[in-house]
């Protein structure tokens, strides 16, 4: 059976005994099974996601093991793997290429300082989940401790010196002894059933009207999830399991879901969308139906309407209404990314479509949705209310925030004032230190 149940896995489905005997003789597919053990309920972070030489990486259920309840196991493990693809491959590439610029240690300790604290977050969460389970069982008037008991009291003098299948047959009476009390819910109708069953039902429906049996969503822990040493340090009550999502612009969560035209300045054109995106993604607007993306994960949907393979940093100079038309200053930021050895992409976020030509892709942001939400996470000191600052946000390749610089247009044409190319470069600096380590930048 366990063997039928892996090679049902490899989407091998043998019918016959010819088919399984070839398959058993076919080394590609034989295998021994060495052990078998059952499967325990458990909430296990592993202490370490990295070995000391960088050569073993852990992700998935190999790096955790929740309670099955709320399905944060498999969630959880494709976030790793998202986490850490986009890493992977900047590091084969840039060993291949015998750079020295992005160190395994970094990169990959970055991998584990982003992971680790949501997969703990995750499986507390997990296990007050299981105990919301658990709520129900106990208004039947079942407990998830008998079993064990059971077992236990089976397994000890002087009853484990009775034969095995007399053990199986009391264990089973005893079973059945406990399942009396749902047994009584299987009158049809509420007049026949017993008091004892309709004081169960009382208690389950109270339980399910307050709202305390398992939630089938968590937007703040799903979508809000986030990297950055606040909210590592996080740790919710209860209550707060099923808090609502906030979009946020700022460092280590997701870029917000905000709806932008895609224009391709250098050809006075919108960007040619497939079918898929223009049925996905049509907005109204003055003149029709415009070509559009939404800025969550930004760096994977541009990777695939430039025709990108490797993983890209995406920078997004975001510009107020206030400011003119500063297609030049989108073009220097833009020079100054491209000093570094990095796959980085600046795509400018303009509030209207630019009266300059720009040498790429930009965003169109007609109601500034994007500005907004950065000016409102702006540390004090950093953005004022003259609305004639730049929003200089780094993506990662994963579609986190790396970093969010707010720089004065004025500066660029201030000689007095700090250097104005060099607040950019600190801005990109920032974005990749948080990105790849430290130690890389």
């Amino acid at each position: 059976k366990v063997r039928g149940m892996i090679w049902a896995g490899l989407g091998i489905h043998p019918t016959n005994d010819n088919i399984a005997s070839a398959i058993n003789s076919n080394d590609e597919y034989r295998f021994d099974i060495l052990s078998l053990r059952p499967w325990t309920m458990s909430s296990l972070v592993a202490q370490k996601y990295v070995n000391d030489s960088n050569t073993v990486v852990l992700a998935g259920d190999a790096a955790h093991a929740f309670p099955p309840a709320g399905g944060f196991g498999m969630n959880t493990g494709l976030q790793d793997a998202h986490n850490l693809a986009w890493r992977l491959t900047l590091l084969l590439k840039n060993e291949a290429s015998g750079s020295s610029l992005i160190n395994a240690k970094s990169i990959l300790g970055k991998y584990e300082r982003d992971r680790k604290p949501i997969a703990s977050q995750n499986a507390a969460l997990s296990v007050r989940n299981y105990q919301r389970t658990l709520r129900i069982a106990r208004a039947c008037y079942l407990d998830a401790q008998h079993p064990q008991l059971l077992i236990k009291l089976l397994d000890s003098p002087p009853i484990n010196f009775l034969p095995l299948h007399s053990r199986r047959e009391m264990f089973q009476k005893l079973v059945q002894v406990a399942m009396m009390p749902l047994r009584s819910l299987e009158a049809s109708s509420t007049a026949s059933k017993s008091l004892h069953a309709n004081y169960i039902e009382s208690n389950v429906r109270a339980i399910l009207e307050s709202g305390g049996s398992l939630p089938l969503v968590f937007p703040s822990f799903e979508l809000g999830f986030a990297y950055d040493e606040e909210k590592n340090n996080w740790n919710p009550n209860a209550a707060m399991d099923t808090a609502g999502y906030v979009p946020r612009v700022k460092v280590g969560h997701r870029l917000p879901h905000v709806v932008v035209e895609v224009f391709d300045a250098s050809k006075d054109q919108n960007v040619c969308l497939t079918e898929r995106d223009v049925a996905s993604m049509k907005v109204h607007s003055e003149k029709g139906f415009s070509d559009c993306i939404s800025l969550a994960d930004i760096s994977s949907q541009l990777r695939q309407k430039l025709s990108v393979v490797d993983p890209i940093f995406n920078l997004l100079p975001v510009f107020s209404e206030n400011i003119d038309d500063r297609t030049n200053t989108a073009k220097l930021i833009k020079s100054i990314a491209d000093e570094f050895e990095m796959n980085t992409v600046v795509t400018p976020v303009f509030p209207k479509r630019p009266r300059s030509k720009f040498e790429g892709v930009v965003l169109v942001d007609k109601n500034q949705k994007l500005y907004t939400l950065a000016k409102r996470e702006a540390l004090p000191g950093t953005a004022d209310n003259s609305n004639d600052q730049i929003a200089i946000i780094m993506v990662r390749p994963d579609g986190h925030v790396a970093s969010v610089s707010w720089i004065h247009e004025a500066y660029a044409n201030d000689n007095n004032s700090y250097n104005y190319s060099d607040q950019i470069r600190g801005a990109i600096k920032d974005g990749l230190a948080h990105s790849i380590g430290h130690e890389t930048i």
